[in-house]
């Protein structure tokens, strides 16, 4: 499966009515930066592309989840926090300090990934009733065109029960 980039699934994203031009902002290279410099971590070029273009807003998409848009260098430490206690509750391990919690959703799903992985690291997951952490993506850009994909079906389903 080829992968589209940030860019072109916003495209298709407000093409489908999910986002619009006025609902999508990226954040700033200072602002991305300020990112890696407090946490002390590199985070991986598909994962800054997708901030860039949508990294604090992207209209209704992957709305259920906390933290996918970058809120707050607060959020993100409160969220980590959050996802820290969660996975250490159920899968009993802890998280390193290069994880990145990138997601959440309602406080029983988590998504990150390890800063140190290699320039382009697997997605782990900690879902509610799970006692072990998976990686159900290899990617966060795999991840993205995966919950892209998703979102506009569903959106096409909807659409067509309408008409």
């Amino acid at each position: 499966m080829e992968l589209e980039t940030p860019e072109t699934l916003i495209k298709l994203l407000i093409e489908a009515g999910i986002a619009s031009d006025d609902t999508v902002f990226g954040c700033t290279d200072s602002q991305i930066a300020n990112i890696e410099s407090t946490f002390k971590i590199k985070l991986p070029e598909s994962y800054k592309a997708f901030l860039k273009v949508m990294g604090v807003e992207a209209g209704d998409f992957f709305d259920e989840y906390g933290l996918f848009n970058i809120p707050s260098i607060e959020a993100i430490e409160e969220t980590r926090k959050d996802a820290r206690s969660f996975v250490l509750e159920y899968a009993n391990r802890d998280l390193k300090d290069s994880d990145f919690v990138f997601a959440e959703s309602g406080r029983v799903t988590y998504l990150w990934f390890d800063t140190t992985a290699g320039p382009e690291p697997p997605i782990q997951m900690l879902d509610d009733g799970d006692a072990e952490v998976k990686t159900p993506f290899q990617s966060f850009l795999e991840f993205l065109n995966i919950v892209a994909a998703e979102q506009l079906e569903s959106t096409a389903i909807l659409k067509a029960d309408l008409d």
